[in-house]
C-alpha cells in the first residue's frame, strides 16, 4: 500500500503538470492573439498600398519575431512549426524584406552607361589620334625644311 507522501507527491506532480500545461496553452493563445493584431495591421498597410520593405513592415517583422522567439524559449517550442502554422509571419517577413531592383531595369541601365563609355572613349581614341597625325604631320614638315 502506498504511505500518504507517495500519494501527495503523485498528486502534486498531477496538479504542476496540469498547472504548466494550462500556462503554455494560455501563452499560446496569447501570442496567437498578439500576431492575429500584427496581422491584421499588415493587412491594412498592404490595403492602403505601403511598398514592401517600408520601415513600418520591418517594425512589425522586429516585433512579431521577439513574441515568437520570446514564447520558443519560454516553452521551448519549435518556430519551425509555429511558421508553418501560421503563413502570414512568412509573408511578413517577405514584405519586410527591401525588394529587388527589377532586372529588366538594371539590363537598360547597364546598356546606356556601356554606351555611353564606348561613346566617349572612342571619341578620346580618336582624338589622340588626330594629335599624333599632326605631330607626325608636324615632324614631317620640319625634316623637309632641313633638306
Amino acid at each position: 500500500m502506498k504511505s500518504l507522501r507517495a500519494i501527495r507527491n503523485e498528486a502534486a506532480c498531477m496538479v504542476g503538470s496540469q498547472y504548466r500545461s494550462l500556462r503554455r496553452y494560455i501563452a499560446r493563445r496569447s501570442l496567437e492573439s498578439e500576431l492575429a493584431l500584427i496581422v491584421r495591421t499588415v493587412i491594412g498597410h498592404k490595403r492602403n498600398k505601403v511598398p514592401a520593405g517600408a520601415s513600418q513592415y520591418r517594425s512589425l517583422w522586429n516585433t512579431a519575431d521577439q513574441r515568437v522567439d520570446s514564447y520558443c524559449v519560454a516553452y521551448q517550442a519549435n518556430r519551425a512549426e509555429i511558421e508553418a502554422q501560421i503563413p502570414a509571419l512568412k509573408e511578413l517577413c517577405d514584405l519586410a524584406q527591401m525588394p529587388n531592383a527589377p532586372k529588366k531595369a538594371i539590363k537598360i541601365a547597364g546598356g546606356l552607361v556601356t554606351g555611353v563609355v564606348v561613346f566617349s572613349l572612342s571619341g578620346f581614341a580618336a582624338g589622340i589620334i588626330q594629335w599624333l597625325f599632326h605631330l607626325g604631320m608636324n615632324f614631317a614638315h620640319y625634316l623637309t625644311g632641313l633638306l
